[in-house]
């Protein structure tokens, strides 16, 4: 991507906002995930949302893990009621369609591998409309039947984002080791038959399209070696979709999404050394690279006045 698109979007995302505008301007994200197992990554993932500049974010988590979650929550996260049985949700029709008045819906951080959540992802794809990142364990579950996806609604847009052992899973071709460019085919005859993009998560990610394939030309970072850090970019993923896609093509939301991700992460790791630095500093660190941005157009327009 190069500089000058980058900067472009920083600006569309974080400082050129409407200051007449409401929060649903700026697009609604719900993250679905958690479980008694993994009742963090959920959290993780909505926390980064927040991170996009989203207007609007909503967390749905099973009942089991309510109250630890929301017990140190960001106070600007609403929850979201949707119907659960142990670790699994359940969709009604009242449900279905309030969902749809989300632009974006990120589901599977933390949730659990079951046949329930199986059938929920079944029904989600069939009544929502938006856009849908799926994530960590939801692409365990559309490795047991990926012919849901021939089901899905006409209106949907599906992004799939896993890491490579999740990918070799998905495409059922094992582990290829670590360079995203052994599963490039798979990814490509996957996306022509189903319809969606795929983001092959890596050190140097790979954005996969029936037509194309694109590098994200981030520089790598070992702090994101460390579980976690594929929930913090699925949510960041989701907020950006949820209203970035009126001004930009979808394709350079999400390749910008993971270079602002990755280069946060490095920020962060160098001023923490790279084994102290976690999902947990990105949010601060985006910070500072969009107020480095807004310094500089600020000391512009400062020179040109004078």
């Amino acid at each position: 991507m190069k500089q000058d698109l980058f900067d472009r979007m920083i600006d569309f995302f974080y400082i050129d906002r409407d200051p007449e505008g409401i929060k649903s301007d700026f697009g609604r994200t719900l993250v679905i995930g958690g479980s008694r197992e993994y009742p963090g990554a959920a959290k993780i993932a909505a926390s980064l949302c927040l991170s996009s500049g989203c207007g609007f974010v909503s967390l749905a988590v099973p009942d089991s893990i309510f109250p630890l979650t929301f017990s140190s929550l960001a106070p600007t996260i609403v929850r979201e009621r949707i119907p659960s049985k142990e670790d699994d949700f359940l969709l009604d029709e009242k449900s279905l369609e309030h969902l749809n008045s989300y632009s974006a819906i990120l589901f599977g951080n933390g949730i659990a591998t079951s046949e329930l959540n199986l059938v929920f992802l079944r029904n989600l794809v069939k009544a929502y409309k938006g856009f849908l990142v799926l994530d960590a364990s939801s692409l365990s579950l559309l490795a047991m039947d990926p012919s849901l996806l021939e089901r899905k609604n006409a209106d949907l847009r599906i992004l799939l984002t896993p890491h490579l052992g999740e990918a070799g899973r998905l495409f059922h071709c094992g582990n290829r080791g670590r360079d995203p460019k052994a599963y490039v085919d798979q990814a490509l005859s996957f996306c022509k038959r189903y319809d969606v993009l795929i983001l092959l998560k890596s050190s140097r990610s790979l954005l996969v399209d029936s037509q194309f394939v694109q590098e994200a030309d981030q520089i790598p970072t070992p702090s994101l070696g460390k579980a976690g850090s594929g929930d913090g970019l699925a949510g960041l993923l989701s907020g950006f979709l949820s209203y970035g896609r009126k001004a930009f093509p979808e394709e350079e939301v999400i390749l910008f999404a993971d270079i602002l991700f990755h280069e946060a992460a490095r920020l962060s790791a160098a001023e923490k050394t790279p084994g102290l630095a976690s999902v947990r500093d990105v949010p601060s660190a985006i910070q500072e690279i969009v107020l480095k941005r807004f310094s500089k157009r600020t000391h512009r327009k400062v020179g040109r006045s004078l």
